[in-house]
């Protein structure tokens, strides 16, 4: 396509630049002989005249600007893409091509019909629509304006909302004070909920859009205590689903799916909730992003532990075997060791667990290796490995202490879960331990607010009690 590109002479009219294509191409895609050098291209452009270092470097720099050019243009070349559309618009109406202009606005005006296929730029798309609109006539003025306003709001509206998501997460990472944050004393001094009440009155189908948006933010907030926003949330994602384009679909179920799992981690009964909203997602065919991508390993790991967790060991088999080759081809390995390890693990095949687990050999993420390490050290404890256990802990803690680029909260959960895991194994080897103990290591592990396996750590610290030696 480049090398069209190139020869087209309303793009080029430098014939040196597409003999340049075309020796660089011969080279492609190693770019490694030994001949292949900047005097040997200059040669073959300029046959028997003598190297000059700039112009080699000048005709380079001009097939970098045609390299541009091309991405642009490929860009644009989408016939579904609203900039092109516009521009089309654009240039009718600048050369008087009349009935043209109205005939393609129209079109482009369809398009935004009944709140369809709403994504990111959806209300901007039809912000500018009317824009385009006010410039033909001087009718309407008020309700164009209006228009205007409203759909301009819209967009802005989700535009913050969403860039919360991403605060969230970043706050994970860094831990950073959000009550400072300009975002936060916008939303103090913003009556959101009151002005969303004033859009029902006119447009109740925006209302339940931008509520889908606002639900989430305040959920993630915590402000949800008794579970109404995620309620509503939940309803008017599933009532509304099919009016958002494919990658908003994912995002919203996303919304939902986190929201969930805030409930989850907050002590809640949300962990069957969580699986169900999982099973949506898959049967949707929301768990990419894009068609085109893989499954996040992140997604598929969460929804395989949530099932196993709920002991849905045959709905986790089918998971595995279906969706293990849609992760990224050079993970695939690795994670089914992963997966068919924690499926063993919940059937209480020790032994088979432990056998897996070793042989992965390469992380994705940090979050990735750590909970590999737990997954090993729990089988260890199973199978009352003890020495393995003292020297694994070990191990894990001075990776722990020397990796400097993992996140300090998630140092935080895996060091405490360290430390309540060798708190477990220790009393495992006394010949009695009292209930008194057990109490007491149960009521700490449930105050720790950041620990990978509470729920795992608190069934052993019950076992405790009828610990004989």
């Amino acid at each position: 396509q480049f090398g069209d590109f190139v020869r087209s002479p309303f793009f080029n009219k430098n014939e040196n630049l597409i003999r340049l294509y075309e020796i660089l191409k011969k080279e492609y895609p190693d770019y490694k002989s030994e001949s292949f050098t900047k005097e040997s291209v200059f040669k073959q452009l300029y046959p028997g005249k003598k190297y000059k270092d700039n112009e080699i470097r000048r005709n380079f720099s001009g097939l970098m600007e045609l390299c541009e050019k091309f991405l642009v243009q490929l860009n644009i070349s989408d016939p579904f893409l609203f900039e092109t559309t516009k521009t089309v618009l654009h240039e009718l109406g600048s050369r008087n091509i009349n009935k043209l202009f109205r005939i393609k606005l129209k079109k482009a005006d369809e398009q935004f019909k009944n709140y369809a296929d709403i994504d990111e730029g959806y209300f901007k798309q039809k912000y500018e629509i009317e824009s385009i609109k006010s410039n033909l006539s001087e009718e309407n003025l008020l309700d164009n304006r209006l228009l205007l306003f409203k759909n301009q709001m819209a967009h802005y509206l989700i535009s913050i909302l969403k860039l919360h998501q991403d605060l969230k997460i970043i706050r994970v990472m860094e831990n950073y004070d959000y009550e400072k944050t300009l975002f936060n004393k916008f939303f103090e001094r913003f009556d959101l909920a009151g002005f969303l009440a004033d859009i029902k009155l006119e447009d109740e189908t925006l209302y339940k859009i931008l509520s889908i948006y606002y639900f989430r933010f305040v959920i993630s907030l915590g402000e949800d205590k008794f579970d109404s926003y995620y309620h509503e949330l939940k309803k008017l994602i599933y009532d509304n689903l099919d009016k958002f384009s494919r990658r908003e679909k994912y995002n919203v179920m996303l919304f939902l799916s986190n929201s969930a799992s805030e409930k989850l981690s907050s002590g809640k009964d949300f962990i069957l909730e969580v699986h169900d909203i999982n099973t949506k997602i898959i049967k949707e065919g929301l768990l990419k992003f894009d068609d085109e991508l893989y499954i996040d390993l992140n997604k598929y790991r969460g929804i395989l532990e949530i099932a196993l967790k709920l002991k849905k060991t045959d709905w986790a088999l089918n998971f595995i075997e279906e969706h293990l080759t849609k992760l990224s081809p050079e993970k695939i390995d690795n994670i089914k060791n992963y997966s068919y390890s924690i499926l063993s693990f919940t059937k209480g095949d020790f032994r088979h667990s432990l056998e897996l687990i070793s042989k992965i050999n390469k992380y994705y993420n940090f979050h990735f290796e750590f909970i590999t390490k737990s997954v090993k050290l729990k089988c260890l404890y199973e199978l009352r490995y003890i020495e393995d256990i003292f020297y694994s802990l070990d191990s894990y803690r001075h990776l722990l202490k020397n990796n400097v680029t993992l996140p300090e909260p998630l140092k935080i959960q895996f060091r405490n879960f360290m430390i309540y895991f060798e708190r477990c194994t220790k009393l495992r080897l006394q010949d009695r331990v009292s209930e008194v103990e057990v109490e007491m290591l149960k009521d700490e592990i449930l105050k720790v607010e950041r620990i990978l396996e509470k729920d795992w750590l608190l069934q052993k610290a019950d076992e405790l009690k009828n610990v004989t030696n």
